[in-house]
């Protein structure tokens, strides 16, 4: 019985910290977006992601406009094209994207149909985020296929615990080890990722 109450505080407290830090966070965000810069400048001064940026400011009503972008039509020029890989890269949606390319959601899901990520022998389809291992599609769960999908969008990059798994809707202790397993089966599928010991992951570049 005392060690289901210790837990239960263990868990309390583990949850307590992760509002904690998320609030400090939302503090940044209030500040970062009084100072006239993009979403994407500000998800970058914080490294964190843009969605994941986008989630506190729609959460805590935060005052930032997603800014439109220049124009680029990425159904005319090649140019357009790298720039909606560069992107999705960085973890925009498609939506997102449209916004910043100042394009149609339509054309940019044209785009992303034909458009995928090559890592040593696998293949990751953006438009789907699907993964596929020498042209076959790999069974993941949604949350593996989720994960999977961070770690293609954010490559080279040190993703946070924190972040990781705000972005899989899973803030408990038991996430924890669920985590784990997720990351060992990508290891398992042949992605090359590194913990960061006090940080997070990191998915290595091929």
């Amino acid at each position: 019985m005392e060690q289901a109450t210790e837990t239960g505080e263990v868990m309390t407290g583990w949850k307590e910290l992760l509002i904690k830090q998320e609030l400090e966070r939302a503090g940044y965000i209030q500040a970062l977006a009084k100072q006239n810069i993009s979403r994407n400048q500000g998800a970058r001064k914080l490294n964190v992601s843009l969605t994941y940026l986008s989630k506190l400011v729609n959460k805590y009503g935060i005052d930032w406009p997603a800014r439109h972008g220049q124009g680029i039509g990425v159904n005319k020029v090649k140019g357009g094209v790298a720039e909606y890989i560069k992107l999705a890269k960085k973890g925009y949606s498609k939506a997102e994207t449209a916004r910043e390319l100042d394009v149609s959601f339509n054309t940019v899901c044209a785009v992303a149909k034909n458009n995928k990520i090559k890592y040593k022998d696998l293949t990751f389809k953006i438009s789907t985020n699907e993964l596929y291992k020498d042209e076959k599609p790999l069974q993941l769960t949604p949350l593996e296929q989720k994960l999977s999908a961070m770690f293609f969008r954010r490559m080279g990059e040190s993703i946070t615990k924190q972040e990781i798994l705000y972005e899989l809707d899973s803030v408990n202790e038991s996430s924890e080890g669920a985590l784990r397993v997720y990351i060992h089966k990508l290891r398992k599928v042949g992605l090359d990722i590194q913990t960061i010991k006090g940080v997070g992951y990191r998915c290595v570049k091929s």
